[in-house]
């Protein structure tokens, strides 16, 4: 939410999820479309803002002609976003964040040393990256081989304690958490080994 330090939302199609949470991390008198009467929510992590960098960052793969082109409600959704204040940038790789998003996320916030977003001077970057039911055309070694790299490209861009988001489908991560459709471990995208290999720890 705005209070907590930035999200980084990558690779949201019509940008629909990004909305929605921008919504859900705003409170207003009625509903949702009051964007006029918004006002920051509680945190639920108990954060503190960090000043200069917007509290959401929300990209697309697609530049911004085409996505409207593709999806409806693309227009609509920047609009929403931009409104609850968030910044929306198209264009951005999420294998290849360090290339595509910080040249762009310069012209709004500083970038420090070492490619790391810098508002108040501490090196503070994304408290959360999220990643939402990524996809390669392709088998398991394509679905790997995609994970690997935004986690790789994602864990520079962590401030401390930050999380790198992989929402899946049940039986593709290859843990626990997949319950009753839990495949063998070479059958699924191996999450846990994708992460460890980028310095991330599964929690």
């Amino acid at each position: 939410c705005r209070c907590c330090a930035p999200v980084l939302v990558v690779g949201d199609g019509d940008l629909s999820f990004a909305a929605a949470l921008a919504c859900s991390c705003v409170s207003t008198s009625s509903s949702c479309g009051s964007i006029g009467e918004a006002t920051p929510a509680t945190c639920p992590r108990g954060g503190t803002g960090v000043e200069g960098v917007p509290w959401l960052v929300a990209t697309t793969l697609e530049q911004a002609e085409e996505l409207i082109k593709r999806y409806i409600g693309a227009a609509s959704n920047i609009d929403a976003l931009r409104a609850h204040g968030a910044l929306v940038i198209h264009g951005v790789d999420a294998t290849a964040l360090a290339t595509t998003l910080l040249p762009q996320l310069a012209a709004s916030v500083d970038v420090g040393p070492g490619g790391r977003v810098v508002a108040d001077g501490s090196g503070a970057a994304f408290s959360r990256i999220i990643f939402n039911f990524p996809h390669a055309l392709g088998g398991l070694k394509k679905q790997r081989g995609l994970v690997g790299r935004f986690f790789a490209s994602a864990a520079p861009l962590l401030a401390e304690g930050g999380e790198a988001e992989v929402p899946l489908c049940a039986g593709q991560g290859g843990t626990a958490a997949d319950g009753e459709k839990l495949r063998t471990w070479a059958d699924s995208w191996q999450v846990p080994l994708l992460g460890a290999r980028a310095g991330l720890v599964m929690t």
